[in-house]
């Protein structure tokens, strides 16, 4: 029977301390076949202004939603090769399944530590080579570190600098510097997708939304104020008119936690593009959404009828306006009668 070598984590200091010494060494992750944290509980927002402790509003909750979507999202990318939260399992969603804790006298989140104990063990018993223990550090620190969080923010708030004064700019100490070089280097040492650190972008900018309606607040450790956060989830240029990008796609993803309706992560069969959309009832017939769910589960291929708005050259939103199977002689799977019209 294995024996279990347990790495007590007690701070994120001491997970990237571990993190460079498998860098340095490789040797190191060979004795080591588990992480135990103690006693680190990653908070990911607080809210000092509060004046009604142990609370949580809607905003919280659909931010942990998206936060919980993209950790999943990551966690499939890692395990499976694609960020397709379908292709998860009983015990990878058992693994997903975090706890938080509303802490007090205000209202802040903290991820408990034996959550992470749960889902780094899951990682480890899926995962197989002397890589595996660095690439579960780069999923801990990219979605629950505070280091990652401040270089994102800092990189986001200097591309936005004309929206804000010198001082409201985040500065990085040579420390944090540092331990970008090194989660840079890890993950090309590893051969991580970067693709992982997207997902864990848009758990950031999650989180980040309902920092932006407070005066001061803390989000996975950095403070923020109502304006740096608005900063960062502003778009920077005007949305453009918006056409149609209607063709055969394969759905690689649906997530049901939105509150715009589903959200449908397309991949163009021709261009392999990606992009997502989101399908809505106001849009969309039951049949149309059934179509959609049943193309994702057989992986086959839907033509879809996409309105896209556009910033640049990147879709910033798009909707589904009708989904259907196209047989071989070109007869359609569901009524035709429904269309998406011009706007």
């Amino acid at each position: 029977m294995e024996e279990f070598v347990g790495e007590p984590i007690p701070s994120e200091d001491a997970l990237w301390e571990l993190l460079a010494r498998i860098v340095e060494n490789p040797a190191v992750a060979e004795e080591i076949n588990l992480l135990r944290f103690v006693g680190w509980n990653p908070q990911l927002l607080y809210f000092p202004d509060e004046y009604i402790g142990h609370s949580v509003r809607p905003s919280l909750a659909r931010a942990i939603t998206e936060f919980h979507s993209s950790l999943s999202k990551a966690y499939a990318l890692v395990v499976y090769g694609q960020p397709n939260r379908l292709l998860l399992k009983k015990e990878d969603r058992d693994a997903l399944e975090m706890l938080f804790v509303v802490t007090d006298g205000s209202s802040g989140l903290e991820a408990v530590a034996q959550a992470l104990d749960r889902l780094t063990a899951e990682m480890v018993s899926k995962l197989s080579g002397p890589q595996v223990m660095g690439i579960i550090i780069l999923v801990i620190v990219l979605f629950f570190g505070k280091d990652m969080a401040k270089e994102y923010y800092a990189a986001t708030l200097e591309q936005k600098a004309d929206q804000l004064a010198s001082e409201e700019r985040i500065k990085l100490s040579e420390q944090e510097t540092e331990r970008f070089r090194l989660f840079r280097e890890a993950m090309e040492k590893f051969g991580v997708n970067p693709a992982i650190k997207d997902e864990a972008d848009d758990a950031l900018k999650a989180l980040t939304r309902p920092a932006a309606q407070e005066d001061h607040s803390r989000v996975r450790g950095v403070d923020l104020t109502k304006h740096q956060a608005q900063a960062v989830l502003s778009s920077g240029q005007k949305e453009r008119e918006g056409r149609r990008l209607d063709g055969n796609y394969r759905v690689i993803d649906i997530n049901t936690d939105t509150e715009m309706g589903y959200a449908i992560k397309l991949q163009d069969v021709d261009t392999e593009q990606e992009f997502t959309a989101y399908a809505t009832y106001e849009e969309l017939t039951r049949e149309d959404i059934h179509t959609i769910f049943e193309v994702a589960e057989k992986k086959s291929v839907v033509h879809a009828l996409v309105n896209a708005f556009f910033v640049g050259d990147r879709i910033s939103r798009a909707f589904i306006v009708r989904a259907y199977i196209e047989s071989d002689d070109g007869d359609r799977s569901t009524d035709d009668n429904k269309t998406g019209g011009d706007y």
